[in-house]
């Protein structure tokens, strides 16, 4: 008798989890219908378009990738002023145009159609980026531009494209040296990359939104918000060194460039603060000469600013939502 009862209990269970998958996945299909309420509002041209949410999606950085407003989203999905996206999974915007004026919209059918057709379907209004090829060698697709914001200044804007997540390292340090010092003047932003990548006038690299060019600080309130030959008279070695920590300290930065000459008074400015000689050796060439391996390596045209490369990601094309 025990083996019959095990046999129909084992059935029983059989059948409820197959109904709480076909429930499931009634579910899941249902978020993809367009809320009837949204389809009166279409007009000619418009779609109905669910933007599914993954861990850290915000609304203002839904907003930018559909070019629309986050009033707009709020509205649309019936989110209260206050409201959080945590206990959502999906979104739903009405969009007429290209994303972010970087993605091509393409119909995919499992057909003869080559690979890359099908992966550049998939893409069709995600939110997605690549950063191709080698930081000498390479391309930016979908990038971001850093927008203006407090504590620091861009001084080329049209120069100053990377991935977004590159956008957020350089803007999470900037606020972490800030925080170190409250009267620090505002941080200077220099080249990224170009808005598509490539070739870049006056740089080597600097060529797939992973690099960018940081100023120091300065002594002088008047150098504020320009680049200047660091040296004795002019550098706040102090300053200039939490700013370039705060970079170190988001634990995505491969190496550094900066003149020999500069890595000196800064090396002096760590001994001064009692980093480790361990630490100090690592961080920097000096006093060891310009071969030897360090996190900060010599370049030549960095007595100005210096130049922070991050890591590349683990996988080049990184989608923010499915």
């Amino acid at each position: 008798m025990a083996p019959v009862l095990q046999f129909l209990l084992a059935f029983i269970l059989l059948l409820g989890h197959i109904g709480i998958a076909q429930g499931r996945a009634d579910s899941a299909h249902a978020t993809d219908k367009c809320p009837e309420e949204l389809k009166r509002q279409l007009k000619a041209g418009e779609e109905c378009q669910p933007h599914h949410l993954h861990l850290g999606a915000n609304l203002e950085l839904i907003a930018k990738i559909y070019h629309v407003t986050t009033d707009q989203i709020r509205e649309w999905n019936g989110l209260q002023p206050d409201e959080a996206l945590a206990d959502r999974s999906v979104v739903w915007v009405i969009w007429s145009k290209r994303p972010g004026g970087h993605y091509e919209r393409h119909s995919v059918r499992r057909t003869k159609r080559s690979t890359r057709s099908i992966e550049q379907g998939r893409r069709d209004t995600q939110s997605w980026y690549k950063s191709k090829g080698s930081h000498t060698n390479g391309k930016l697709l979908g990038g971001r531009q850093i927008p203006t914001g407090r504590g620091y200044v861009v001084r080329n804007p049209k120069e100053s494209w990377g991935t977004p997540k590159t956008i957020a390292l350089i803007q999470r340090a900037i606020h972490c040296a800030h925080a170190k010092s409250a009267d620090l003047p505002p941080v200077v932003v220099g080249d990224i990359s170009l808005q598509n990548g490539g070739k870049f006038g006056g740089h080597r690299s600097h060529q797939n939104g992973l690099d960018v060019d940081i100023g120091y600080v300065a002594k002088d309130r008047s150098l504020d918000g320009n680049f200047f030959r660091g040296t004795p008279e002019t550098m706040d070695t102090e300053r200039s060194l939490d700013v370039l920590q705060c970079f170190l300290d988001t634990g995505q930065v491969t190496h550094m460039f900066i003149d020999y000459d500069v890595q000196k008074l800064l090396y002096q400015a760590a001994k001064k603060r009692k980093m480790s000689k361990k630490d100090r050796r690592e961080l920097f060439q000096f006093p060891r000469g310009k071969d030897a391996w360090a996190r900060i390596r010599h370049s030549k045209g960095h007595k100005n600013h210096f130049h922070v490369r991050f890591r590349k990601p683990d996988e080049e094309l990184a989608l923010q939502s499915r």
